[in-house]
């Protein structure tokens, strides 16, 4: 069984594990898109937590049938 299958199952391992897998690309992706405000404040936090939210929703909704290409994020 595939680990995004068992952590939309809910196994909480297999979840932290795949988080902490995709957790650089998570981070660089809100670095890029954060940028600084006019105030000088940096939303790089605020851009960290939404992806965190979206990869939760996107693995929870995930099935095998979705038919989804893996990617070696350290490639990148």
């Amino acid at each position: 069984m595939l680990l995004i299958s068992k952590a939309a199952g809910g196994d909480e391992k297999s979840f932290s594990d795949l988080a902490e897998r995709y957790r650089p690309l998570l981070e660089g992706m809100s670095k890029k898109y954060a940028g600084i405000s006019n105030n000088g404040k940096s939303f790089e936090e605020d851009f960290f937590q939404e992806a965190t939210l979206a990869f939760y929703s996107a693995v929870c909704s995930y099935t095998e049938s979705d038919k989804v290409t893996y990617c070696n994020i350290t490639n990148h």
